[in-house]
């Protein structure tokens, strides 16, 4: 309620029969933006499932079309590219397969450009026959596309070529807020001295459209900032598009479960820990609108077991919620307890939290929740979150039943 802004300090209002007494400092916290509120009073009161984004594990909310941009899992297991709106009413795929492209290829992996016309996305080589190692998030035998908001044929924009095994690929492409550079993470196929996943290494580019209408992407860079040289994932650009922000394990035999996350410079290259626990998975880090908070995934406080399996059986082991905290990286909090018993976001069952994104007013955040099914298979949703400030008086509100999404031809 904001009845009484213009109250001043210590004034007794008596308004319908019932006094008030309301502090100015406080009545001047009410007045602010959820995101300039301390993160002590900012809490998740309502959550709610897209039912038709089910198997979605990588998403993006436009502020120029005001639609969600969602990879998920088709009926043939492969991934698709599908935009849909905030109430889940109405969706489209825009990788159906076509000439450039089969039904046996996965395509996820999605962002949107800034404009809102075009979106970047990870696609499958075609004739590679690598399901597991090119799923989205692997990324190997893969490649950079654009498409357009209304799915019309793509371009293909990198040029990796599949080996067998698969040792060479792409993931998480991300445009900066301007549009005019490209950033993504990758593996180079080439063996490192202790490292999981060979040497990985991020990518950063200039983008632009030609006059002919075509996507150009130029000046490519190869950044490997830290010792290892294991794990990155390219999570975006600051708000001003100043630095880059992404997950890492730089530090000397730093393990790939205790990722951190960091912000570079671009015209100094200095790195930044925006966190700082080496024995803690934190990743996914995504920025509000005015760029004053981040929310990300942290398995902070639920006692990772030993990963014996080795990176093969990460998803077998990792527990993760959603956390909030300051762009500087301060007053971090725990946003969700999904794996909390007791709580009504509970889901009997193990959950880890993946990609998210803001909605562009800043008081909603969607993420893909990922959750255990039985015998160590898994399955995800995609969650929209309604945030506000202080505790709800009558607990989150869950609706993991929401409308089935109208398909738009």
């Amino acid at each position: 309620m904001k009845l009484y802004h213009f109250l001043p300090a210590g004034v007794t209002a008596a308004i319908l029969g019932t006094v008030f007494v309301m502090p100015l400092g406080l009545l001047a916290q009410e007045d602010k933006p959820l995101t300039s509120q301390p993160n002590e009073r900012i809490f998740v009161h309502k959550m709610r499932r897209l039912t038709a984004m089910e198997g979605g594990t990588s998403v993006d909310w436009s502020s120029a079309n005001g639609h969600l941009l969602i990879s998920k899992r088709s009926v043939n297991q492969y991934f698709n590219v599908h935009s849909v709106t905030p109430d889940g009413i109405r969706q489209r795929c825009l990788t159906l397969p076509r000439r450039w492209s089969t039904a046996v290829q996965h395509k996820g992996d999605a962002s949107w450009h800034p404009e809102g016309k075009y979106f970047v996305f990870v696609a499958q080589n075609r004739g590679s026959n690598s399901y597991t190692a090119s799923l989205p998030g692997t990324g190997l035998n893969c490649n950079l596309w654009v498409g357009t908001r209304g799915g019309e044929d793509p371009w293909m924009i990198t040029d990796v070529a599949s080996t067998n095994p698969p040792r060479r690929g792409v993931v998480s492409p991300q445009f900066s807020p301007d549009g005019k550079k490209l950033f993504w993470a990758g593996n180079l196929g080439v063996d490192s001295s202790g490292a999981t996943l060979n040497q990985r290494a991020m990518f950063l580019g200039d983008f632009r459209i030609d006059n002919d209408g075509k996507p150009v992407l130029e000046n490519i860079q190869t950044l490997q900032p830290g010792e290892m040289r294991d794990c990155y994932d390219s999570s975006g650009f600051t708000p001003d598009g100043n630095k880059l922000v992404f997950s890492g394990n730089l530090g000397k035999d730093q393990s790939v479960f205790g990722m951190d996350i960091y912000t570079m410079d671009l015209r100094t290259e200095k790195i930044e820990p925006l966190t700082n626990s080496p024995n803690v998975w934190d990743q996914y880090p995504a920025y509000s609108p005015d760029g004053k908070k981040i929310v990300f995934m942290s398995s902070h406080g639920l006692n990772l077991r030993f990963y014996a399996g080795g990176l093969a059986k990460w998803m077998n082991y990792l527990v993760s919620e959603l956390w909030i905290m300051n762009s500087d990286g301060t007053e971090p909090k725990q946003l969700t307890r999904f794996n909390t018993f007791g709580t009504p976001e509970h889901l009997r069952r193990r959950c880890f939290v993946g990609d998210s994104a803001w909605s562009p007013d800043g008081k909603q955040v969607t993420i893909c929740l990922i959750k255990e099914t039985g015998g160590k298979e898994l399955n995800s949703d995609v969650i929209i979150m309604d945030l506000d400030i202080d505790p709800p008086a009558k607990g989150v509100q869950v609706d993991w039943a929401s409308p089935t999404a109208e398909a738009v031809p």
